[in-house]
C-alpha cells in the first residue's frame, strides 16, 4: 500500500461522507418543508 496516497484518499472518503450527509439532510428538509404546507399545524411548530 502506497503511503503517500493514502492521506489523499481519507481526504476523499471523508468530503464524501459530508456530500452524502449534506443531500440527505437536504432531502429530509424538503420532505418536512413540503409536509408543512399541508400540515398547517406544523408550519405553527416551525414558527
Amino acid at each position: 500500500m502506497d503511503y503517500k496516497s493514502l492521506p489523499a484518499s481519507a481526504d476523499q472518503a471523508r468530503k464524501c461522507v459530508f456530500y452524502t450527509t449534506c443531500c440527505f439532510f437536504t432531502i429530509i428538509l424538503e420532505v418536512l418543508l413540503i409536509l408543512g404546507i399541508k400540515d398547517s399545524e406544523f408550519v405553527i411548530l416551525l414558527q
